[in-house]
């Protein structure tokens, strides 16, 4: 009787746990912003995340998007090329509301690019529903929703992409996820006062979804194909290689300390297929290190840089592209400003073998952290229609950049790093220690993850794969005599 009592009162205690969100390939739903296969560009082509809007009209919209660690959504309009419809879109709570005239609050770790010179609405609370990749049933996947303030954008623009695709072939669809949190009672409390939702992470820990407010992701790459990967409240082990590093968030603007001391070309396998001895292309100690950088203790030779999944290519100093460049079978295009690979064998060796541009990174232990981002992950398609080019062309993804104002930059002090770095590198935000984290990501053999908890402790677990290994069978070796 006594089993039996215990069996009644036992209810199923239902714990917060880590999600793993779908990504657009994932799950073959397609509307006419979707490009072929559902890779999207400009410019690669990338794996998109997928984010659900319900229409006023029982129309459900599956909208691609990319995370960032910013505050800021932001949908392309119906008018701008993408799908979304604000005013159509369904309010989650009493407090929607839409804000005319594009109103722009600088929060305090809100990415620093210009994007949408024309914000026609901000619509606070809408709904918003993230897709579980570990939950699906012959209805489709598990969701969650979410109040999102979403901006609506016409004229998508950004200092950091200097050429812009033809609007008659071409149109923008992909928009940007906020998984950023108000860092101090300040800011919660100014959002408060404008009438804001809690930020993403907030609503799920409150509601037990996950457990701490956190987001890794591995954006991964379409060729070859590496399966991309965003966990909410943790990580999948198998993204995790080699020594893992733990950065601060800086005082102002709440954005990872994350130093740059280094950058190199390498190889892993057999013989050089370099045809000249590599090594640093880092020009040390003559970059000026920037307003961020300065505030933030950076130390000299270094640059402050910032993982930005919104961005395609790696922005580096001037004269770290070129010295890398010397090394490379590619030439400087100056209408697409973009560096273009010779079609020639040269350039096929390189990118079928183990070559890798390294960057090398100072964490708040002063520990050195590696990514190795392999030159086959480097070997991107431009668009067709981009200004310039008349059709697909293979490009490299390094661009020089000057972050001073006078020489067009946004005088920011920040050097973003795109989706090309993204496709080697783990990036991870928990926004209660607070800290930032950085790992190497594998390669296509990187085998099946498991999703960890992010738990309350500053230790991330890797797994006992080496990066080496992850990409082994993709590589063509160059023998040694003999």
């Amino acid at each position: 009787m006594l089993a039996i009592q215990l069996l009644v009162f036992a209810a199923p205690v239902v714990l917060a746990k880590a999600r793993k969100v779908v990504w657009f390939n994932d799950n073959g739903l397609y509307n006419h912003c979707v490009t072929r296969k559902g890779y999207l560009g400009p410019d690669g082509p990338w794996h998109a995340l997928v984010t659900g809007h319900w229409s006023m009209r029982d129309n459900l919209l599956y909208i691609p998007v990319w995370p960032t660690g910013s505050l800021d959504t932001i949908m392309p309009a119906e008018e701008g090329g993408g799908v979304y419809e604000g005013h159509e879109i369904v309010n989650t709570t009493d407090g929607s509301r839409r804000v005319p005239d594009g109103v722009q609050y600088q929060w305090p770790n809100v990415r620093p690019n210009d994007y949408g010179s024309e914000t026609p609405d901000w619509y606070l609370n809408n709904e918003m529903q993230l897709l579980w990749a570990d939950e699906k049933d012959d209805q489709g996947y598990a969701y969650d929703s979410v109040n999102a303030s979403v901006r609506e954008v016409l004229n998508w623009t950004s200092p950091y992409i200097d050429t812009t695709p033809d609007e008659d072939q071409y149109q923008r669809a992909v928009g940007i996820l906020g998984l950023g949190k108000i860092i101090g009672s300040d800011g919660e409390r100014q959002s408060e006062e404008l009438g804001m939702p809690p930020s993403i992470l907030d609503q799920l820990v409150d509601d037990g979804t996950i457990a701490t407010r956190s987001w890794f992701m591995h954006i991964g790459s379409v060729n070859p194909l590496v399966v991309p990967s965003l966990v909410l409240g943790g990580y999948e082990s198998n993204r995790v290689l080699g020594g893992v590093g733990i950065f601060d968030f800086d005082e102002d603007w709440k954005l990872p300390r994350l130093f740059l001391i280094g950058v190199t070309l390498g190889y892993e396998l057999g013989l050089s297929p370099f045809d000249d001895p590599v090594g640093s292309v880092w020009g040390a100690n003559t970059y000026e290190i920037g307003t961020h950088g300065e505030g933030s203790g950076a130390p000299n030779g270094s640059v402050m840089t910032t993982p930005d999944a919104s961005l395609p290519y790696i922005y580096l100093p001037p004269g770290v592209c070129e010295a890398a460049a010397e090394h490379l079978p590619v030439s400087w295009n100056e209408t697409a400003r973009l560096y273009f690979w010779e079609e020639s064998s040269r350039s096929e060796k390189l990118t079928n073998t183990s070559a890798y541009m390294g960057f090398v990174f100072s964490d708040r232990n002063n520990q050195n952290v590696s990514i190795k981002v392999p030159l086959a992950l480097l070997y991107l398609l431009t668009d067709p229609y981009r200004e310039g080019v008349n059709r697909s062309t293979r490009y490299w993804p390094c661009k020089p950049w000057s972050d001073k104002a006078d020489d067009g930059g946004p005088g920011s002090g920040l050097w973003p790093l795109g989706r090309a770095f993204l496709q080697a590198a783990l990036i991870g935000y928990n926004y209660d220690r607070p800290r930032f984290y950085l790992a190497q990501a594998p390669g296509p053999g990187h085998g099946e993850g498991v999703v960890v908890d992010d738990n309350n402790t500053d230790r991330i677990f890797s797994a006992p794969t080496s990066f080496k290994e992850t990409w082994r069978s993709s590589w063509e070796e160059i023998p040694g005599p003999g």
